[in-house]
């Protein structure tokens, strides 16, 4: 009996124990429970993952890279809907060579930027490009026009056309990408994704040149394109 009301004691101190310590001025009340009482408080669900979003602020479900994409500057879509219409049409010209019908280190090279570029515009298309916007717009008008023109050609005359097609159009991405492109990105998984394109771009243009000059696809070792023939 003196064992059982002992117990019964102790239960019942501690209990009181606990009220008191939820009580005391600081220490804050249950935060489900507050939110639940406090009126147009939401309690958030305890199973949605919680992480920091990219100003600092924790909101259930917030991806780092999900963050990213709802803080996108205008200028930075449409920097990648640029890129895309570079990617567009290097890959329509490389198809437009392999219909022309070219042999040899031209029709390899324009199987590279084939795969090469298709596989860029994937990876671009995760980053929420704006293909709508006037840059974009008129960066594939520009291919368009090009294309066109390029078409015209036959033989040794459309080789020669893509060719220079290749050096032209690559040196002008990649100094598009220094001044304009890469600058807009204010994300790292965009800004990072522009500075590997940039890589690869300078590589497409090296292998251009030496195509061009000695009729073979070769490049530099470091990637960045030979010295202009004089």
């Amino acid at each position: 009996m003196n064992n059982r009301i002992l117990m019964t004691a102790l239960a019942l101190a501690s209990a009181l124990s606990l009220a008191g310590c939820r009580d005391e001025p600081g220490v804050p009340a249950d935060s489900d429970t507050a939110a639940a009482t406090t009126p147009g408080v939401v309690s958030p669900d305890p199973t949605t993952p919680r992480t920091e979003s990219p100003a600092g602020i924790v909101a259930p479900g917030d991806s780092g890279a999900a963050g990213e994409m709802r803080n996108q500057s205008a200028d930075e879509r449409s920097a990648l809907g640029v890129l895309n219409a570079i990617n567009d049409h290097e890959i329509a010209a490389g198809r437009q060579a392999q219909e022309k019908k070219v042999t040899g280190d031209v029709a390899d090279y324009a199987q590279l930027m084939i795969d090469e570029h298709t596989r860029n515009k994937e990876q671009t298309n995760a980053l929420n490009p704006d293909a709508n916007s006037a840059e974009a717009k008129d960066q594939a008008a520009k291919g368009q026009a090009q294309l066109q023109q390029m078409a015209a050609n036959n033989g040794d005359a459309y080789r020669k056309a893509y060719e220079d097609a290749m050096i032209d159009g690559h040196a002008e991405a990649l100094a598009m990408l220094d001044e304009k492109l890469i600058p807009s990105a204010a994300g790292p998984q965009a800004k990072a994704h522009l500075q590997q394109t940039r890589e690869h771009v300078a590589r497409h243009l090296a292998l251009a040149r030496a195509l061009k000059k000695d009729g073979s696809v070769t490049s530099t070792d470091d990637g960045r394109a030979p010295a202009p023939s004089p």
